[in-house]
């Protein structure tokens, strides 16, 4: 991705943490970890601040889609960091996940795995399903959980 991609990518994510007015201490910990993974300084992160807060920026896809899948899981991941998803939150999720043409399973199986992340339960390596943290195998495929 370009800078101009990367600056998108973290507006969008300040606009889904900011969309329920308010922004917690974990929902920062989340744009700092999105931002250190994207190798963003701290001058694209501010000119991600600056769009937000021109008042004017609509969250839009940028880049190939595999980092327009990783954007709205990044999107999920800040959304859920309170444990709700607040319904300017999903309003603005399902719409940015109706562009990129997900199926409403495939972001119910995204929202899951957000879930799971959040809760330290992790995924299957296998399938990608939630794991029950006191599970030996995966519910879904039947995998051996390490």
């Amino acid at each position: 991705m370009n800078e101009n991609d990367v600056v998108a990518c973290l507006a969008n994510i300040l606009m889904i943490a900011g969309s329920d007015k308010k922004f917690t201490h974990q929902e920062q910990e989340i744009v700092e970890k999105v931002r250190l993974e994207l190798g963003a300084d701290d001058a694209l992160l501010e000119q991600a601040v600056a769009l937000v807060h021109g008042g004017n920026y609509q969250i839009t896809p940028v880049g190939r889609f595999s980092d327009q899948v990783r954007n709205l899981e990044d999107m999920l991941l800040v959304s859920m960091a309170d444990n709700t998803l607040a319904m300017e939150e999903k309003k603005e999720i399902l719409h940015f996940a109706q562009q990129l043409k997900l199926t409403q399973d495939q972001i119910n199986r995204m929202l899951a795995q957000t879930k799971a992340l959040l809760k330290g339960a992790g995924c299957c390596n296998a399938c990608g399903t939630p794991l029950d943290p006191s599970g030996n195998f995966c519910t879904e495929c039947g995998a051996k959980i390490k």
